[in-house]
């Protein structure tokens, strides 16, 4: 009874072995062209990414540049209290905008000078062995 049962199993196996060989052979070129478009969307989610980062710094470094950073030079800083609008000004309109533009660049650079990024735009390939290995 279970060299019938064996046999039954292993010819399903050999059956459904058939049936994915052929739609392996069928489909996967279709299917390993949309994993490299896939690998080429997530390399470009991160440039953009990156990018976006970099203007934030843009923006940031410029308000801090305009507003804070004059007005904390016209104030005296032994005399500022929280209720001098002037040293209010350093702090919302320079120091906030100057850690954000600090952390939105290096959010930047590591995205943009990223080495495995770029390899996901032109090598997909070579970036889907660094993910597989944990190299990114």
């Amino acid at each position: 009874m279970s060299d019938k049962l064996e046999a039954k199993a292993l010819e399903l196996v050999d059956q459904l072995s058939a049936k994915l060989a052929t739609l392996a052979t069928q489909y996967g070129p279709e299917v390993v062209d949309a994993g490299l478009a896939v690998a080429r969307l997530d390399a470009a989610q991160k440039l953009i990414a990156g990018a976006a980062c970099a203007v934030v710094t843009v923006v940031a470094g410029r308000f801090a540049a305009r507003k804070g950073i004059p007005a904390f030079a016209q104030a005296r800083v032994s005399e500022c209290g929280w209720s001098d609008s002037k040293c209010l000004w350093f702090w919302f309109g320079s120091a906030a905008p100057l850690a954000l533009a600090t952390a939105a660049s290096l959010a930047a650079a590591s995205r943009l000078l990223s080495v495995w990024t770029w390899a996901g735009i032109f090598d997909p390939k070579l970036y889907i062995a660094a993910r597989v290995l944990g190299l990114t």
